[in-house]
């Protein structure tokens, strides 16, 4: 992908993620996950800098709900 727009390492920040999510085409998350069996909203993408006793930081599947992905073809997560 000539165009691609690559988050490693420090870059892999919440407000960044959220940013280019809207501007791809194909997005290829290669992380980890912390499930909440118990509050499935809280379920969330485990980002830098992110903590399990905060249950505000990563990205939960209620954030990738409020966001414009009508651009997404092809979505992976790994």
């Amino acid at each position: 992908y000539a165009a691609s727009h690559v988050l490693v390492d420090a870059d892999v920040r919440r407000e960044r993620v959220l940013s280019a999510l809207p501007a791809a085409n194909v997005v290829h998350f290669a992380g980890h996950a912390l499930l909440d069996p118990i509050r499935p909203e809280r379920t969330r993408l485990v980002l830098t800098g992110d903590g399990r006793a905060d249950p505000s930081s990563g990205l939960t599947i209620a954030d990738l709900g409020t966001l414009d992905l009508g651009a997404v073809d092809v979505f992976v997560f790994s």
